[in-house]
């Protein structure tokens, strides 16, 4: 009991210290209670209020803090309605966020004396039904717009032309991007989410930015991605495509990005065969994520020219088993496999991945549930990969000698000169020679690509962990089904930062590893998508996928 009582009362006194930093100490009494205040190293005030009488906030800010500079104005949960013209006058402010204020107007002039200092504005989750285009014009050092989440239905042209935005959010809205709407931004913008916005093809509008990074086009109605339409993307490093209604990737989807692409996300679409060709062309890809699909079936070939794969998520799909020939020249990448389902036979064909597991740094995850990885033999139905050595996977006396062979044709063999005539000796050695500086080539390939993986976005991108699902964190007996999501580098005030940690393995009990968080690709210079952050690095920014609230994923990425 009376440690709950000095928790009440370590609490109250946290808030009376918050208020008490404020500039207005306790001489206002209706914000009492209502914001909190703190100052950072430039002692700059940051202010965040709920459920707050606006118009007595800023009558406040004048009285107490005209002098002052506010690194960041936080409002939620707020009846705001309108922003008037001068609305923020008397005041500095570098970061502003109102969010669910119920904001439906804002005046022509209302970030009047915010020219030169306003930095990010995030309006998110309010009522507005415009781009408003006249309030933001003399925004000029503006870098971040969140409109997320708003009733905007129309993206006129110009509408952020005198702007230099380096990341522009536009989720959840039911919009249309005119031809020209983004015009003035393809020297500026990195990180573009247009995520939920009902959209049917991937807008014009959106074609001509060189200098974009991350493209965030989860949950709409895609259906195709057609020839040449990413052609002039020059810098993307990592798009968001997942629960779309993409069938079929043609060869040529993803020329222009060739070389730059490093994370990709298909999650949850309706894709029945593995797309080996559109997929070919992508050598610096790193992160991929299919999963939940209907592909029944991977190919020897699937990653034969993607060399430096990380992060792969296969896990949802019908896919009985795995070939190793696909993954025999990435054994020196791969450091996350997202692999599972009713569907998965573990047996002697995916003994390889217990072996990968014991030997190399391979995690394997999960977002499925009942059962979270194997689907037969019914006993591993509750059990995870760490759980199971290569001993245990067994097959019949005549599937075993198949995988032996297989087996065999990842060792080097040894070929006997007994008899051997001296020409025919002369050419195996220079063979042997041949195979072995090809063999060194690629182990600095590898060696290259695990440095330069470094250089990735936490392209703000991880695969869920075992324990994660769908809908939140799995357990070890899975409860919800999660995804994978890339989100762009530049967080809101409010958006806590996570944290990506690579536990230990256990092979002697092959337990699941006890903090097991998230594998995450990191690399870059923005926070990354991350999928992110937006960086101004010719690399890809950072992007990390972490897995949301509602629908996580491989990717939310910055990208």
């Amino acid at each position: 009991m009376w440690r709950l009582a000095c928790c009440v009362l370590l609490a109250a006194y946290g808030a009376r210290g918050a208020s008490a930093q404020c500039p207005w100490n306790r001489n206002v009494a209706s914000l009492q209670g209502a914001c909190a205040c703190s100052y950072n190293l430039a002692q700059e005030l940051t202010l965040q209020c709920g459920a707050v009488d606006f118009g007595v906030l800023l009558n406040t800010l004048k009285e107490y803090a005209g002098g002052q500079t506010i690194d960041l104005l936080y409002v939620h949960n707020s009846s705001v309605l309108e922003l008037r013209d001068g609305t923020f006058k008397h005041v500095r402010i570098n970061n502003i966020q109102l969010s669910r204020c119920d904001i439906r107007r804002i005046g022509p002039t209302a970030f009047q004396g915010q020219e030169d200092s306003l930095k990010n504005l995030n309006l998110q989750d309010n009522m507005l039904s415009s781009i408003p285009v006249e309030a933001l014009r003399p925004l000029s050092n503006l870098a971040l717009l969140d409109l997320s989440g708003n009733r905007i239905s129309q993206v006129p042209d110009d509408a952020f032309a005198t702007l230099r935005l380096t990341t522009l959010k536009l989720a959840d809205n039911n919009i249309t991007l005119s031809e020209n709407a983004l015009r003035g931004l393809d020297k500026t913008l990195k990180n573009l989410n247009l995520k939920g916005t009902r959209l049917r093809n991937i807008p014009p509008g959106v074609r001509n930015l060189p200098q974009l990074a991350f493209l965030d086009l989860a949950h709409n109605n895609i259906r195709n991605l057609s020839a040449g339409v990413l052609s002039r993307l020059d810098s993307l490093s990592a798009i968001n495509l997942e629960r779309n209604f993409i069938q079929v990737l043609e060869p040529d989807a993803f020329t222009g990005v060739n070389d730059t692409l490093s994370s990709l996300s298909l999650l949850n679409n309706l894709i029945t065969e593995f797309p080996t060709q559109a997929l070919s062309s992508l050598t610096e890809l790193r992160v991929l994520d299919v999963g939940f699909n209907l592909i029944s079936n991977l190919p020897e070939d699937a990653f034969s020219s993607i060399r430096a794969l990380t992060l792969l998520a296969l896990d949802g799909n019908p896919l009985p088993t795995l070939p190793r020939r696909a993954f025999r020249h990435l054994n020196g990448t791969l450091r996350g496999l997202s692999l599972g389902g009713r569907f998965l036979k573990c047996d002697c064909k995916l003994r390889w991945i217990a072996e990968w597991i014991r030997d190399t740094d391979l995690q394997v995850t999960s977002r499925e549930r009942n059962p979270q990885f194997c689907g037969t033999p019914n006993d591993f139905r509750l059990r995870s990969f760490y759980q199971l050595g290569p001993e245990d996977f067994k097959c019949t006396q005549d599937d075993e000698k198949m995988a032996d062979k297989e087996m065999d044709e990842f060792r080097p063999s040894i070929p006997s000169t007994t008899a051997t005539p001296m020409n025919k000796l002369k050419r195996i050695e220079d063979e042997d020679m041949e195979e072995e500086d090809e063999d060194e080539e690629e182990r600095e390939i590898i060696m290259a690509a695990e440095e330069e993986s470094f250089l990735l976005p936490p392209v703000s991108a991880a695969i869920v962990p075992v324990g994660q699902s769908r809908k939140g964190p799995l357990t070890t007996a899975p409860p919800n089904r999660s995804t994978v999501t890339v989100q762009p580098d530049i967080p809101s005030a409010s958006r806590p930062s996570s944290a990506a940690t690579q536990p230990p393995r256990n092979p002697a009990t092959r337990a699941p590893p006890p903090n097991r968080e998230k594998i995450i690709n990191r690399g870059g210079s923005g926070q990354g998508p991350s999928l992110v952050s937006s960086g101004t690095n010719v690399r890809p920014p950072r992007t990390e996928f972490v897995p949301t609230t509602d629908n996580p994923t491989l990717m939310d990425v910055p990208i």
